[in-house]
């Protein structure tokens, strides 16, 4: 309960706070939490030990510019969509995933798991 409540809280000052800024600022935004995001699993898996796994680099950095490049994307459309509308759409991304998983990688779902996404 206390994560969604936090998740809730954060969406709806960050819708504000865009709205309230000038047009640059989303990105401003978007970096500092990203940053801070990737700095504390930094800081953790330094102070862990990471455990011997190496993960690969270059894989993990272009998933980090594609995921950074979405959390832009979704803040700068807060100018002209509503916050519930966002919600909306961010939550429908699982729907073009099963389907790709489906075509490409010949995955099956049960009718449960089609009924859940939607």
């Amino acid at each position: 309960g206390g994560v969604v409540a936090a998740g809730v809280a954060h969406a709806l000052l960050q819708e504000q706070m865009l709205y309230a800024m000038p047009a640059k600022m989303p990105l401003v935004v978007t970096a500092y939490e990203f940053g801070v995001c990737s700095s504390l699993s930094g800081a953790y898996l330094l102070l862990a030990g990471g455990g011997g796994a190496r993960a690969p680099l270059w894989p993990l950095a272009r998933i980090s510019a594609l995921v950074f490049a979405s959390l832009v994307s979704g803040n700068v459309a807060l100018r002209w969509v509503s916050f519930p509308v966002k919600v909306i759409v961010k939550s429908c991304k699982l729907l073009p995933t099963m389907a790709l998983g489906s075509l490409l990688l010949h995955k099956s779902y049960t009718v449960w798991d089609h009924a859940a996404a939607l």
